[in-house]
């Protein structure tokens, strides 16, 4: 997991211009029949992510403090749409999913659940245990 976090890293701060992540908002708002005759570049893709920063800051609305946040990203033509969003020092994740698609949602609850421990688990200091010994 730490490899992969470098090479993640890495590659962000790369100076590279991706045209497909500057246009892919704007993608999800087109009629599917328009892009499937987009060619190649939109086919087989079965699983999109998006990373909305939120404010780094406590956020009220009418005075009370907005407790969470529940990201909730459309299903653009793909079987999975995962979207997160930061806030003031915490994470939330959302999942869209097409049922057809993925028709086990309690294995893949599961296992998203097991991939987000161990990328906790990497920033968790020594022997700080795990969120299942009651580690946030």
């Amino acid at each position: 997991m730490q490899q992969v976090r470098e090479q993640v890293l890495a590659a962000r701060s790369g100076s590279t211009l991706d045209p497909a992540r500057l246009v892919a908002p704007l993608a999800v708002w087109l009629p599917d029949a328009i892009l499937a005759g987009a060619g190649p570049a939109t086919l087989g893709i079965d699983v999109q992510a998006s990373n909305v920063p939120g404010h780094p800051a406590d956020r009220y609305i009418g005075g009370a403090k907005i407790l969470s946040n529940v990201p909730i990203g459309p299903v653009p033509g793909v079987a999975l749409m995962a979207t997160m969003v930061s806030q003031a020092g915490h994470c939330y994740v959302g999942v869209n999913l097409d049922t057809a698609a993925v028709t086990d949602t309690d294995e893949f609850a599961r296992s998203l659940e097991w991939g987000f421990e161990d990328v906790v688990a990497v920033g968790r200091p020594p022997g700080a245990g795990s969120a299942a010994d009651g580690a946030a």
